[in-house]
């Protein structure tokens, strides 16, 4: 593997944001998110930080890893297909005022999972949201509760 201060973003995400310090091991400011730990997925679904922040895994405890430079063609497929199914997959769904752009579509998690992309950000769900029995709101104990679990992990 690269040493980690090498950038490990592809190059359409570095025309995009041009920073060039995700996912390096050493800067924990460097992570926008935790690193994955996607375990069937092999890092090209969306619900990898990594895939969909277009960034290659590095330092992940992922297993099966796919999003590497080593498998470029089969992510580079895996990204075409997903954004044949969706065009705005890679974009950014948070706004500038912490609000989601489009609002998530939850209907089993109860927005208290990483799946929920308002729960990921950190942010509670909105009038955009399609959710169905939403527990991500403020005053929800089920939310504090969810928050409460995490943190102590």
């Amino acid at each position: 593997p690269p040493p980690s201060s090498e950038v490990m973003m592809t190059p359409s995400a570095a025309a995009r944001r041009g920073t060039g310090k995700e996912n390096t091991e050493n800067d924990p400011a460097a992570f926008a998110t935790q690193p994955c730990n996607c375990k069937k997925s092999k890092c090209l679904k969306l619900y990898c930080e990594c895939f969909a922040a277009e960034k290659y895994c590095h330092g992940c405890k992922c297993s099966n890893c796919q999003n590497t430079p080593q498998y470029e063609a089969i992510r580079q497929k895996a990204i075409t297909d997903t954004k044949a199914k969706n065009p705005n997959a890679f974009k950014e769904k948070m706004t500038q005022n912490s609000s989601h752009a489009t609002g998530c579509k939850c209907k089993k998690s109860f927005c208290l999972k990483k799946y929920c992309e308002c729960f990921q950000a950190g942010v509670v769900c909105g009038q955009k949201c399609k959710c169905i029995n939403c527990k991500n709101f403020v005053g929800s104990q089920a939310l504090i509760d969810r928050r409460r679990k995490i943190k102590d992990h």
